[in-house]
């Protein structure tokens, strides 16, 4: 019995030891050699440093995708706020203020010609003005203008020198000179002649759609030879970015004293390329007796302008001859 177990034994060993050898005996026969293993270890190699640099490649054009996305949002929050500045910035006498801030964005030029009426004369008229800036903040500007009356002439200029912030507003010098030429009543003596000069303060608060618009002062004239305090305010309203109305009071203690209700309308239509043209009417209407004028008298002129440099120049300051 023994015998048998050994034998059985036996035999069952061998039996597993020949099913394990038939087990690996293929996988053994389909090992890689050293070489083949070697060159499959270069090839990983090869792979990894592949795979490195298009990782690497992926990144960048991650971080490039990032910037890009960071700034499309920057310029939509900035054209986000354009469009809320719109209003203010993208008018009448505009110099491109919505990204720029500077008080007069390159120099420009204004002519125009036009009309009216001063109470009982008619009178015609051309003036023209340049602005210059000055720095980044500030802005100097020169006006001129010349017109005829059915009795006689007149000529002016005037300077405006003003700091500039186009989403806050303007404030400014502001002096000009007037001449008459004919005859002019001084208290029963004829006088040849008239000179008016005025120096004053002048400025303007933007407030979205509407602006407030300022100017006081000091002035002289050569007829009472004397000087007097005068100012004008007005609102300014724009229902559209090209098209402002205004109204306002004007004052002045010369001649009695005179105050007038004062108003204007103007639509500017820009042909591209720094070239635009605006159409203008201004009027005035006295509500109190003066020694040149009656309660009840209209004043009223329009005219047209071609402006040149920056599709006119919003901060503009507005000239008061008289």
């Amino acid at each position: 019995m023994r015998q048998h177990k050994r034998i059985l034994f036996a035999s069952c060993s061998i039996l597993t030891f020949a099913s394990i050898y038939v087990a690996i005996t293929p996988a053994l026969a389909g090992a890689p050699s050293n070489e083949q293993l070697y060159q499959m270890i270069l090839d990983l190699q090869r792979n990894q440093k592949q795979m490195a640099r298009k990782l690497e490649a992926a990144y960048a054009e991650t971080a490039q995708v990032k910037e890009e996305l960071a700034t499309l949002k920057g310029s939509v929050a900035q054209s986000r706020e354009m469009a809320a500045l719109s209003s203010v910035e993208r008018r009448m006498y505009l110099s491109n203020p919505q990204s720029d801030t500077r008080a007069v964005a390159a120099p420009n030029v204004r002519v125009g010609f036009g009309a009216g009426t001063n109470g009982h004369d008619p009178y015609a008229f051309t003036d023209g003005s340049v602005a210059l800036p000055l720095g980044e903040k500030y802005g100097f500007q020169v006006d001129a203008i010349g017109g005829v009356t059915p009795n006689s002439n007149f000529t002016g200029a005037a300077a405006h020198l003003f700091r500039r912030d186009p989403k806050v507003g303007a404030l400014g010098l502001y002096g000009s000179y007037l001449h008459g030429g004919g005859g002019y009543d001084d208290g029963g003596v004829l006088e040849n002649g008239y000179v008016e000069g005025k120096l004053g303060v002048e400025g303007q608060y933007y407030l979205g759609r509407v602006t407030l618009e300022g100017l006081a002062g000091i002035e002289w004239n050569s007829l009472e030879e004397d000087v007097s305090p005068f100012a004008e305010g007005r609102v300014g309203y724009y229902p559209t970015d090209n098209f402002k109305v205004n109204g306002g009071l004007r004052h002045r203690d010369a001649f009695g004293g005179r105050t007038q209700l004062v108003g204007g309308a103007e639509y500017l239509t820009e042909f591209g390329s720094g070239i635009a043209t605006s159409i203008y009417s201004d009027f005035s209407f006295d509500l109190t007796n003066s020694d040149v004028s009656s309660s009840g008298d209209f004043s009223a002129m329009a005219g047209l302008r071609f402006h040149f440099g920056t599709n006119g120049d919003r901060s503009a300051p507005k000239t008061v001859f008289c």
